[in-house]
């Protein structure tokens, strides 16, 4: 069996971790805040969302906006799990205040084989978000995420487009911890081929491009690129989501889309 081989390590976390912002995280959980990038997720998603699903789980769940988000818009148990201290005590603080018991925010790594037993098919929904890019051998991150699901469950993917635009405009240590062999649909589509997986989805998505994605180290990139970022919440944002809700189509592009998306049922 292949050992995963992180590109990302826990010392890389803790430092991500220890920068989050309360502030930030509030804006993201608040409905009025919410930018384009996840409402066109969410509008996706639901196409393929059964409404008897109860529960969830996300892997790698550090800051836990996205356990918020799920929990409001389909009234899910939110379970996540992280393994770094930080963003662990992080989660539980932010998570407490809209009614998810720290009980659900497990610190432990998920590849232990005991946590691994402990929950195989326990979770109707699985999901990840930039997580299995941090790994030589993604697909053995994908078998052992789908090892949790139970049968008709969705196991749900988003890794970002670090390439292109995005490479382009980051600084190279950054681009250096993702592996950018699965940044395209069809290498992406093939981490899912296990046998019990159907995939129902897969490409990019989140709109044309996306200034919050792209890792800079020096000061002046950042705070630039925070500005861009405040611009396009105002401006794109909204002109993006008149289109989607017009045509029913995200606008992307290749180059310049932040994000894909895969979504696959458990047979």
């Amino acid at each position: 069996m292949i050992t995963e081989k992180r590109l990302a390590g826990k010392n890389h976390w803790q430092n991500i971790h220890k920068k989050n912002d309360n502030f930030v995280n509030t804006l993201s959980n608040s409905k009025l805040f919410q930018g384009y990038y996840h409402f066109s997720f969410f509008r996706i998603l639901k196409k393929f969302w059964d409404k008897n699903f109860e529960n969830f789980i996300e892997i790698g769940c550090a800051p836990g906006n996205y356990l918020v988000k799920f929990r409001r818009e389909f009234g899910v148990d939110a379970f996540g799990i992280d393994y770094e201290e930080e963003g662990h005590a992080k989660t539980v603080r932010n998570v407490s205040r809209y009614g998810i018991p720290e009980e659900n925010i497990i610190l432990a790594d998920f590849f232990d084989e005991n946590f691994l037993s402990a929950n195989r098919e326990k979770f109707e929904v699985v999901f990840s978000a930039g997580f299995i890019e941090h790994f030589e051998h993604p697909e053995e991150v994908i078998k052992k995420q789908a090892s949790l699901l139970s049968k008709n469950g969705l196991l749900i993917c988003i890794i970002p487009n670090a390439k292109y635009l995005v490479e382009f405009l980051s600084d190279k240590k950054t681009i250096s911890l993702h592996n950018q062999s699965i940044m395209n649909p069809e290498a992406f589509r093939k981490l899912f081929d296990p046998g019990d997986l159907e995939v129902k989805y897969c490409g990019y998505f989140g709109g044309l491009f996306n200034f919050g994605i792209f890792g800079q180290k020096k000061s002046l990139a950042k705070a630039t690129f925070k500005v861009l970022f405040a611009i396009q919440r105002l401006t794109l944002d909204n002109l993006e989501k008149i289109y989607f809700v017009a045509t029913g189509r995200d606008l992307i592009c290749r180059y310049s889309s932040p994000s894909l998306l895969c979504i696959a049922r458990k047979k």
